[in-house]
């Protein structure tokens, strides 16, 4: 429609992680293309690894015809389900945009909630726990499949990595492809 989120318009940033909170930022781009003045309600919520609802923030944002603007907000997180490359736990942030009473548009992003530490003596920990980090460089194309993504050639190619140990990749290259990155977040492989 003429009121949305822009493509690729929503950023989640959890900030000041811990195994008590974590504040989670989200910046909203929401996009006018008519060239009326919207009153809308941006309405943001957050969903725990089992789909249960946990925050809700709401925002009033005038915008004028023609016109993108950010949307600041932030949600706070008690008691986190931390993830990590053992429990890879996700949250869902839904953000709709409702003009006039009715929702105008939908964006989901996943986030998981972690901190880590690089420590010269220590060395690396995830979550306040120290992690060998086990990595593997991996190329963009799928084999013999070529370079066209296929979800579960992914899947397939990072399970077997995973059975051997490996808890982390170096993307080569190319740009990893989103299904890449939405699976080693699902997998619990970190990724450089």
């Amino acid at each position: 429609g003429d009121i949305h989120v822009e493509q690729w318009g929503q950023y989640v940033n959890p900030k000041n992680v811990t195994r008590k909170s974590a504040d989670v930022d989200i910046l909203t781009t929401v996009a006018n293309l008519s060239r009326n003045t919207a009153d809308l309600l941006i309405v943001s919520s957050i969903y725990n690894p089992h789909g249960e609802k946990i925050g809700e923030t709401t925002n009033n944002l005038v915008l004028p015809g023609d016109t993108t603007a950010v949307c600041e907000q932030t949600l706070k997180v008690i008691n986190p389900e931390l993830w990590s490359t053992v429990t890879p736990n996700l949250y869902n942030v839904v953000t709709e945009i409702i003009g006039e009473g009715k929702v105008i548009d939908t964006y989901n992003t996943v986030t998981g909630l972690r901190y880590m530490d690089f420590d010269p003596v220590k060395g690396f920990s995830l979550n306040g726990e120290p992690l060998k980090i086990n990595g593997v460089c991996l190329h963009h194309d799928a084999g013999a499949l070529g370079a066209v993504v296929n979800r579960r050639a992914i899947e397939r190619q990072l399970q077997i990595m995973k059975d051997m140990g490996v808890n982390a990749i170096r993307a080569t290259h190319n740009p990893p492809a989103p299904e890449l990155l939405d699976l080693c977040d699902r997998m619990g492989i970190l990724v450089q």
